[in-house]
C-alpha cells in the first residue's frame, strides 16, 4: 500500500532563494529512488515555504530514502 508524505520547509528570510535553488537541483536525487511514485512541489517566497507531496510505495521505502537524504544533505538544513 502506498503512502503520501507531506513536507513543509520554512526558511529564514534571507535563505529562501538559495535553498529553493538547492531543492530544485536535489529533486532528481529523490525522483531517482525506484520506490518514489511521484512528487508534487510548491513554493512561496512571500511565506518562505517549500512544500512537497511525495507518494512512496511504502513508509519503509520513504524511511530508507530519508536516511539517504540526511546522509547526503543533512548539513544543508542547518542554515535554514
Amino acid at each position: 500500500m502506498s503512502v503520501t508524505m507531506h513536507i513543509t520547509i520554512t526558511t529564514k528570510d534571507d535563505c529562501f532563494d538559495e535553498f529553493h535553488a538547492l531543492a530544485k537541483e536535489e529533486l532528481a536525487f529523490t525522483k531517482g529512488f525506484k520506490d518514489c511514485i511521484s512528487i508534487q512541489t510548491s513554493s512561496s517566497k512571500d511565506t518562505n515555504t517549500l512544500k512537497f507531496a511525495e507518494i512512496w510505495e511504502s513508509e519503509e521505502d520513504f524511511d530508507t530514502y530519508f536516511a539517504k537524504r540526511v546522509e547526503r544533505s543533512g548539513e544543508d538544513f542547518g542554515w535554514l
